[in-house]
């Protein structure tokens, strides 16, 4: 089976090839795409999340393939100290239906939740604002979530996350 992932971005694409190989999902082939999400570049929303992962995935679905969309979002959640945290999304997308698996979710600093909402930045640009890095797109290497957890999770291992959970939806 075709698998069509909606993105170019390596560490991505790792992460969600070591899912279905994890999960002993019967693939041959992989094909990259960069893909629009058609939502805001940083969203701010669970729904909006969502949206983007499905989209990417729809936008690349052709006969006889599985697609899949991964977006990454800020979400409101209560008591929080922020009032946000980042999740992935998966949409694992077969030409009927999206199969939804989130990864854990974290919170950031709240200067760099500041400068995404006040000075409409997505989370690499906020990180590079506020001093975090000086990388310009850390979400191509171990993230900001392997920055922040000092390298125990790294966006690879967040996007399996988002994979598997989406390929138990999948399966079931």
């Amino acid at each position: 089976m075709l698998i069509k992932i909606g993105s170019k971005n390596k560490v991505k694409i790792k992460g969600t090839i070591d899912a279905l190989r994890a999960f002993s999902f019967d693939f041959t082939k992989t094909e990259n795409f960069d893909v629009d999400s058609g939502v805001r570049d940083q969203p701010l929303t669970r729904q909006e999340t969502i949206d983007g992962a499905c989209n990417r995935a729809k936008k690349i679905w052709q006969n006889n393939s599985i697609a899949i969309g991964l977006e990454d979002g800020l979400i409101k959640v209560a008591q929080t100290k922020t009032g946000f945290m980042n999740v992935c999304v998966c949409s694992i997308f077969d030409g009927n239906t999206h199969s939804l698996g989130f990864s854990s979710a974290f919170e950031l600093p709240q200067n760099v939740i500041d400068a995404v909402l006040n000075k409409n930045l997505n989370l690499s640009q906020a990180c590079k604002y506020v001093g975090l890095t000086e990388k310009n797109n850390i979400g191509t290497s171990d993230g900001i979530i392997g920055l922040l957890s000092k390298g125990v999770i790294t966006r690879c291992d967040y996007v399996f996350q988002a994979v598997i959970s989406a390929l138990v939806a999948y399966d079931t």
